[in-house]
């Protein structure tokens, strides 16, 4: 049994065909499919605009023949949504624990590990305020203004920082049960020399990064 783990695709109700023919590329060949957080992005669309877009003529139908799991993130929270989300996936979950032969894998989007400063913030205002902020900023990241830029460069400073808050969770928890853990959330594609941690990355189609498990283990695969 081949499973296919992806996390990070941010969509919104705007349908890429670029992006859904990287996304089909990965999930076709797959047995089961986990998302591992921030499928869209409910900072920048709403769960019903999400659901009305032409993702759902094609992805959707897709996915769901997968058997797919979901495990929010952080900008695609289960308060941002409702039961609808079977139209995509079959289960809905914090975690999950995928059990293969040789593994036990721990995988969950990872914000909840270690929550920066705009995590932190985010969770303390309305949602319409900190939804506004971020189609502000992701507006100007597209026109590549000073500003844009320099969002940019502390949104990267913060996936390294958690990230290597990740790499520590890793460190303390490893020895006390025998699980690979595999986390999303920071866009950083990464595994451990020990192989047992591994990140998803993140998922453009210019460049992505997903992670194939199966009976030979965990395998991360990255594609620009």
């Amino acid at each position: 049994m081949t499973t296919v783990v992806f996390s990070d695709t941010h969509l919104t109700d705007q349908y890429d065909a670029e992006t859904f023919h990287a996304l089909r590329t990965i999930i076709e060949p797959a047995d089961q499919v986990i998302i591992n957080g921030d499928f869209w992005d409910g900072y920048l669309t709403d769960f019903d605009s999400f659901l009305s877009s032409p993702w759902k003529d094609e992805l959707f139908p897709l996915l769901k023949s997968k058997q797919t799991i979901y495990i929010p993130g952080n900008h695609d929270e289960p308060s941002f949504m409702d039961e609808r989300t079977s139209e995509f996936a079959r289960h809905i979950v914090p975690l999950f624990v995928l059990k293969s032969p040789a593994h036990t894998y721990l995988i969950q989007h990872g914000h909840v590990i270690y929550k920066n400063t705009v995590i932190l913030v985010s969770d303390r205002i309305p949602r319409i305020v900190s939804a506004t902020f971020f189609r502000f900023l992701t507006d100007q990241e597209k026109k590549q203004s000073w500003l844009g830029k320099l969002s940019k460069i502390i949104a990267h400073s913060l996936d390294v920082y958690d990230h290597e808050r990740m790499k520590a969770y890793v460190r303390t928890a490893r020895g006390k049960e025998n699980l690979t853990f595999i986390f999303g959330h920071t866009h950083i594609p990464y595994v451990s020399k020990k192989k047992d941690h591994f990140n998803s990355g993140s998922f453009t189609p210019k460049k992505f990064s997903y992670l194939v498990i199966d009976s030979e283990g965990c395998q991360l695969l990255t594609i620009e």
